[in-house]
């Protein structure tokens, strides 16, 4: 039984390939009109994201890209109207997370946590480490 099971991922790899007929459509022409969608158009992501992350001076995404090379993008508004909501939804994302961390809005935030008078050292020691496991998201 693990025998059989032990190649299972390569089988479905392998039915799961798809090939696509190229009828003279590609490679696409500049000037070839376009529909893009997604996340990544706009924002692209180089390398990675968190500790596989790169650090550039500039990065071209899928969008600009495609424009350079005189594609024509049908999708303008969708994109637009998408980076329209993904931004309101940043705000409030970020918004909610200062509330979490003490109901501090913005980013006008540069103290640590409250001060805690009148508590004794133990009191304000196991405050202090809870205020600062909260702040970095633990």
């Amino acid at each position: 039984m693990k025998l059989r099971k032990r190649n299972y991922p390569g089988t479905l790899s392998a039915e799961g390939i798809v090939l696509l007929e190229n009828d003279g459509v590609l490679p696409l022409q500049a000037g070839a009109r376009i529909a893009l969608y997604g996340f990544g158009a706009r924002y692209t992501i180089k390398g990675g994201t968190g500790s596989g992350s790169v650090n550039n001076r500039s990065n071209v995404s899928i969008d600009e890209g495609l424009r350079n090379s005189g594609f024509i993008i049908t999708t303008d508004d969708w994109l637009s109207d998408y980076d329209r909501r993904y931004q309101e939804a940043r705000e409030e994302w970020e918004a909610s997370i200062y509330r979490i961390a003490g109901g501090h809005g913005g980013r006008q935030r540069t103290g640590g946590c409250p001060q805690r008078a009148g508590k004794s050292q133990r009191q304000t020691d196991r405050h202090l480490g809870q205020c600062l496991r909260g702040l970095s998201g633990q």
